[in-house]
């Protein structure tokens, strides 16, 4: 993979760059890599090819390096600009690579991010923003404009525990989840805590997810995990009522779209979407974890 294609959302099955007109460049891709990079070497440390993984990463994070303060589009692909889902994953690369290949150069860049990710906190909102610095292109000026997005809860899950800006049990973690609760619940007619991406979204109607409903059930897994065994229950409970809508609303033979109709909750959008199981499968694996957890886990954060 060329430099020039780090930023590419579409590659063909041969390898090339697909050249059809899309959002690009979106940046947080690289991250990502890392990310599942250094969880696969955690899992499985003995690996004959991990000198070539480390060159990987750390030809990512060098890429990550230069370009983590420009503009890009988020991971809806739908707007261009900074954002705090991007950002994130991106610091959380840059600590985990560092602390993996024992390079202070990197530490030092995630060190510089760090004024621009508080920026992200919106105080008299009460929540994290999702995005700053937008070009709306030819949407009304008004789009977005209360910047409240599942993608901030989504940029902390996939950062991951250790090394995101922010730990799942902060406050602005904690107030950006409810803010966005209380939002899908004023929306959405099915008499099921669902969850969307953001109040405007008007893509296939607007409706809830599968990938973002199991979010919030990885959430709560996870708040459970560091729980005292009291509150560890009450999170549980809350966690299964979200794996409990996606239960009710999956298709007939268990396959899960991208989305599930607001009003009457059938699967909608593109089929059998790879978002959607991958969301559904770490939710379940959180909560195989607060399960067997018997002692409250303190982060690392």
């Amino acid at each position: 993979q060329n430099v020039a294609d780090f930023g590419e959302p579409r590659f063909n099955v041969d390898g090339t760059v697909d050249t059809i007109p899309w959002s690009r460049p979106q940046s947080d891709g690289p991250a990502l890599r890392v990310l599942v990079l250094l969880r696969f070497l955690k899992s499985f440390p003995h690996q004959d090819n991990t000198v070539q993984i480390s060159n990987i990463i750390f030809r990512d994070l060098s890429y990550i390096e230069k370009i983590w303060n420009e503009p890009c589009y988020d991971l809806w692909e739908e707007l261009s600009g900074l954002h705090f889902y991007t950002q994130n994953v991106q610091y959380a690369a840059l600590r985990g690579g560092a602390e993996f290949l024992g390079l202070e150069r990197f530490s030092r860049a995630a060190l510089t991010m760090k004024p621009m990710l508080a920026k992200y906190w919106m105080a008299n909102a009460g929540y994290i923003g999702a995005s700053h610095e937008l070009n709306l292109g030819d949407r009304e000026p008004t789009y977005k404009q209360s910047n409240l997005d599942t993608a901030a809860v989504l940029g902390v899950l996939h950062a991951g525990p250790e090394h995101s800006f922010y730990a799942v049990n902060d406050d602005e973690v904690l107030r950006t989840a409810q803010a966005l609760e209380k939002l899908f619940l004023g929306i959405y007619k099915i008499n099921e805590p669902a969850i969307g991406r953001f109040a405007d979204d008007v893509y296939f109607g607007g409706n809830p997810w599968y990938m973002t409903t199991a979010a919030f059930a990885e959430l709560y897994y996870r708040l459970a995990r560091q729980a005292d065994p009291v509150d560890k229950n009450k999170l549980m409970i809350k966690g299964d009522s979200f794996l409990k809508t996606i239960r009710r609303f999956v298709g007939s033979q268990g396959e899960m779209a991208e989305q599930f109709d607001r009003q009457a909750g059938v699967p909608a959008s593109a089929r059998d979407l790879t978002w959607s199981y991958a969301g559904f499968l770490s939710a379940v694996e959180a909560r195989d974890e607060a399960r067997t957890t018997t002692k409250p886990v303190k982060l690392k954060n």
